[in-house]
Order: structure tokens, then C-alpha cells, then sequence
């Protein structure tokens, strides 16, 4: 199955911006209330809890909402954020748009990934499959047959299971997360937060807000044309 959720690998890889404290420790604190009173499933119930989380994002074919992202650098020890809206649908086509200060537009038509800093004045081009860092991501989110190379826990409670992911220790491939958590709401399966630790000391916190699934989105709307006097560079 070609996988399709390339908007926070965007938002990891290509868009990490710097914001307002507002944010800060915000993402910790929704984590606590939504995980509040969670216990352990049993192994029947967590396999059943796998098998229809892997179905429904199998067959999801749109999502777009808002997030907020906060991404910890233990090399240099430092905070940074990120917030804006995104849309995207199946076959690498994405539309994700920052707000505030240091302004992106990222988008994708399938074919060619166009990064737009708009207070710059410069666009960045490149294919899609050039683009090494995005493919090397895949799985942000729970899609494919990720309990084969995780060992997979999970929790729930009145609103919300938890799925806690941990790599095996037999596994080789080139996969960027040693642990990952999803918070994932009960009634639609729909991410509210999304935990990642990567192997180079990053841990990068994701809040899903105003999501919306598999809504019609017009393919017009993941077509760029470059304005005016912007500098196009191509790598």
C-alpha cells in the first residue's frame, strides 16, 4: 500500500519554526487530561484495537485540521514550535500552511513538493521522490503493518485509547523512532496527540485540533503557481 501521510514529515523535516511561549508545555498538560484514568487492555482486546486502527487508516482518504508542534533538540538543548492548518488526501497530496511569524506554504500536487517562504520571497522546489527526508517517515502515524516492527501496548479510558509503540530490538530497517504514542479519540479513531522520540535525540509533540476525514477536497486546491519577483530554487 503506498502511504500517504507525508504532512508531518513536512512539519518535522522542512517547516520547524520558532514561536511565541504561549505554546510551550501547553501540548504536555492536554496530554495529561486526555490520558487521565487510562488502563491497561487485555492482549484480545489489544489486537482487536490494532486490526481496526490499521483498517480505518487504510481506508482513509482525506484528512485536514490544525495542529500545533513542539519539538525538543536535545543536542542543543532548545524548545521550538509551530502551529497552522493542513489539508491532504491519498497519493502524496498535501497542502500545509503556517501561521504567524516566519510564514510556509508546503505543498504537493503528487509529484512536485513546493516549499513557499512567503516572508522570504523564496520557493523551493523538488520531486517528491527526491525528497529522501520526507520518504524516510512514513510512519508518523498508524498506517501500514506497524505492529511488525513495534512492540505495541495499549490503554484506553472513557474518551480515548492510547497505543504506545516501542521499536524491536531485531529490527534493521531504516526507521527514524525508537518510541511513538498515539492518542486516538474512541468515537472516530480520528489522532488528538501524537508523541515521537526519534534516534538523533528529538522528541516531537503533535496536537490535532478541527479535524476533518475524508471530505471532498478538490485537487485545485494542491496545484502552486509561483507569484511574482519569488526566487524558485530547485534541489
Amino acid at each position: 500500500m503506498k502511504r500517504f501521510y507525508l504532512l508531518v514529515l513536512i512539519i518535522i523535516m522542512v517547516c520547524i519554526t520558532a514561536f511565541g511561549e504561549e505554546i510551550k508545555l501547553k501540548i504536555d498538560g492536554i496530554y495529561k487530561t486526555k490520558t487521565m484514568n487510562m488502563e491497561t487492555m487485555n492482549e484480545s482486546d489489544k489486537d482487536t484495537l490494532v486490526k481496526k486502527v490499521k483498517n480505518f487508516y487504510k481506508e482513509m482518504k482525506t484528512f485536514r485540521g490544525q495542529f500545533k508542534e513542539e519539538i525538543y533538540l536535545s543536542f542543543i538543548e532548545q524548545t521550538q514550535f509551530l502551529t497552522g492548518s493542513f489539508m491532504f488526501k491519498k497519493e502524496q497530496y498535501f497542502r500545509l500552511e503556517t501561521e504567524e511569524n516566519d510564514r510556509q506554504l508546503i505543498i504537493s500536487d503528487g509529484e512536485v513538493l513546493w516549499t513557499y517562504l512567503i516572508d522570504d520571497g523564496i520557493c523551493y522546489k523538488r520531486t517528491i521522490k527526491s525528497a529522501e527526508d520526507i520518504n524516510a517517515l512514513f510512519e508518523i502515524l498508524p498506517i501500514g503493518d506497524f505492529d511488525l516492527n513495534f512492540n505495541v501496548n495499549s490503554s484506553e479510558n472513557a474518551e480515548f485509547y492510547l497505543l504506545e509503540l516501542n521499536l524491536k530490538d531485531e529490527i534493521q530497517k531504516n526507521i527514524s523512532f525508537e518510541k511513538i504514542i498515539y492518542v486516538l479519540n474512541k468515537k472516530n479513531l480520528n489522532p488528538e496527540l501524537v508523541y515521537l522520540w526519534t534516534k538523533d535525540g528529538r522528541i516531537l509533540k503533535l496536537l490535532f485540533s478541527n479535524t476533518e476525514m475524508n471530505q471532498e477536497l478538490d485537487d485545485s486546491q494542491f496545484k502552486f503557481e509561483v507569484p511574482e519577483k519569488v526566487e524558485v530554487i530547485e534541489y
